[in-house]
């Protein structure tokens, strides 16, 4: 089966598989930025929104997992939104970009997630989240984290 873009034409497996590498290696090489200091600010305002909607369609579509292991990527984005959550203008960025869905849907998974530390990381960047500003916590209470 062929998958679609954007503009409903059709993709071939092997150009599909070559966007998963370069989307895999992107996020990689995001990750490794992320630990300059430097380069934090930039990354929290102009990269944030789109990583967070990147790791909402990866939790949404298993299509990427044929090429990478799905949690190992969705590691490497949140270890990356770790390191950058401190900045003031990240948590506002991640709370409107939905990220509380994310984090809530892989501590959901319980048992189900193989690499235990992904867990880990969604509750520190919950409990970071918690800690940032009064209207985050409200937001993160309101989204249904603690019945999580």
């Amino acid at each position: 089966a062929l998958s679609k873009n954007e503009n409903g034409s059709s993709i071939n497996p092997q150009r599909l598989k070559e966007l998963s590498v370069l989307k895999y290696e992107s996020l990689f090489a995001l990750e490794a930025l992320s630990a300059n200091d430097a380069l934090q600010s930039s990354i929290a305002s102009n990269v944030l929104p789109a990583l967070v909607s990147f790791l909402q369609h990866l939790e949404y579509s298993y299509s990427y997992a044929e090429e990478k292991d799905q949690e190992q990527v969705m590691l490497i984005g949140l270890k990356t939104i770790q390191r950058i959550i401190n900045i003031p203008s990240s948590t506002q960025s991640m709370m409107n970009n939905g990220i509380v869905s994310i984090l809530i849907k892989i501590i959901e998974k319980g048992d189900e997630v193989k690499n235990k530390l992904l867990q880990e990381v969604s509750l520190e960047i919950a409990q970071s989240i918690a800690q940032s500003d009064l209207e985050s916590r409200y937001w993160l209470i309101c989204s249904g984290f603690l019945n999580s």
